[in-house]
């Protein structure tokens, strides 16, 4: 039987650029609408870190955290 270990980590690794510009996306949205960035790809990649990080970066009232499933059609 073959064991799969997963590991997580709370650091953000390889992300560097991808999340400077997510973050000046955010940023460039105007103040006075609200605006969407969409973080999406497969299982396990590490969406749910990277928003986190997002959010790190950010004033608390930039950013909102909705998790969306994936639709199967």
């Amino acid at each position: 039987m073959t064991t799969v270990v997963r590991v997580s980590s709370q650091t953000l690794v390889g992300r560097d650029a991808l999340l400077r510009a997510a973050v000046a996306a955010v940023e460039s949205l105007p103040s006075d609408r609200p605006g969407v960035v969409t973080v999406t790809g497969p299982a396990g990649i590490g969406k749910t870190r990277f928003v986190t990080a997002l959010s790190d970066r950010l004033q608390p009232t930039m950013l909102r955290f909705s998790p969306v499933a994936q639709s199967t059609s």
